[in-house]
């Protein structure tokens, strides 16, 4: 990502619930309070797409936004959605039997922890994100919510979590902790991914989770959703320097996070969320493929 301004991708998906909170099909699968979180980040950082999103959210413009991700990138926003429901059931679920921390890396606009830190102040929520895309949630949160979040500025590609959670008074090594990972591993090296695992698992204790999501290759090894317009979208992530660079294949998770003293307990791809949270609903759309999401337990 580019080093002065917030991540593109994370304004993108932000823009993405804020549109999709707003369809009267699909706005179920979004929090009301995400959505209004979204508004408010976006207004700080990305004001006039939020105003050209909201537009494109009536009526009569809705179906030109779904036009063009269908040409781009089909089923890209259910995913996001999709994947951030997956992610947000694990995390409540832990911190309801007894979890103690919250703590999610590379957050970008994600709304998580400043929802569980309104809801329960007691559970200890942090983020460690890049500088620059944390100072604008930052400036944001803290000047119009009441929000408990604690914030570490660090680049994951070349600083530790173990250095950015030390500056977190609040955070406590050995308690029980979930960590959240998600959209960072495919912009990381191998070796990275596994030391910032490797890291959650030996900083939190006994009953750590960690969910992480993680792009698999294709037939041909190339790392990116399927169907997606490969010189668009590759584009477009390189321009902004966000740039897709690693992926593992389902079979190799188990022996990847074990050396890690972690244990995979689940992993949910396309097939999984669509059957968890679309088919109750009696919803039948395209869903992006390609990234999929593991929760770990520490072993």
């Amino acid at each position: 990502m580019k080093p002065d301004r917030p991540s593109a991708t994370a304004e993108l998906i932000a823009l993405g619930t804020v549109f999709l909170a707003r369809d009267p099909k699909l706005g179920t699968l979004v929090p009301d309070r995400a959505r209004l979180l979204s508004e408010l980040l976006l207004s700080e950082s990305a004001h006039t797409m939020l105003a050209g999103i909201r537009l494109a959210s009536r009526p009569g413009l809705r179906g030109l936004v779904w036009g063009v991700e269908g040409v781009v990138l089909p089923g890209i926003l259910l995913h996001y959605a999709l994947r951030k429901r997956f992610i947000e059931e694990s995390a409540r679920s832990f911190l309801a039997r007894g979890g103690e921390q919250l703590v999610v890396l590379g957050a970008g606009f994600d709304t998580l922890a400043a929802r569980v830190s309104e809801e329960h102040p007691a559970i200890n929520c942090i983020e460690v994100d890049h500088p620059a895309t944390q100072e604008a949630k930052r400036r944001a949160l803290t000047a119009r919510t009441s929000t408990g979040v604690h914030f570490a500025a660090a680049d994951l590609g070349r600083e530790s979590i173990d250095d950015a959670l030390a500056t977190v008074r609040p955070f406590s090594p050995g308690r029980r902790t979930f960590f959240v990972l998600e959209g960072v591993s495919m912009y990381l090296a191998e070796a990275k991914v596994a030391r910032i695992l490797g890291d959650c698992a030996r900083l939190g204790g006994s009953g750590t989770r960690v969910v992480w999501t993680f792009m698999t290759p294709d037939e041909n090894g190339r790392i990116a959703f399927r169907r997606s317009r490969k010189g668009l979208v590759d584009s477009w992530l390189a321009a902004r320097g966000e740039p897709f660079t690693w992926g593992i294949r389902r079979e190799r998770l188990g022996s990847f996070v074990t050396p890690m003293g972690l244990a995979v307990t689940e992993v949910a791809a396309a097939g999984t969320l669509r059957e968890r949270y679309l088919t109750p609903l009696g919803i039948r759309a395209v869903l992006a493929e390609g990234e999929e999401c593991a929760l770990c337990e520490k072993t």
